[in-house]
């Protein structure tokens, strides 16, 4: 088995269970885990969002450095 990106349509199909979640639960920060995500977001333009660094390939530090910016209000929303 593969890890393959996502379909157009299976991403439309994500856009309605995201879009709910956020309302259900007041989600109005979001944010992108690696470069993959803050495509897809950016292509469902739901929401602004931010992006840090995915943790793999050695960059744990760097996203657990990003994720503390985000909290601390530090990264642009």
């Amino acid at each position: 088995e593969s890890n393959r990106a996502p379909t157009k349509d299976e991403l439309l199909l994500g856009q309605s269970f995201l879009t709910e979640l956020m309302e259900i639960f007041g989600i109005t920060d979001v944010i992108a885990i690696g470069r993959a995500a803050e495509k897809t977001l950016g292509m469902l333009d739901i929401i602004p969002s931010s992006q840090i660094r995915h943790p793999s390939h050695g960059g744990a530090n760097l996203f657990r450095e990003g994720l503390t910016n985000f909290v601390k209000g530090q990264i642009k929303r």
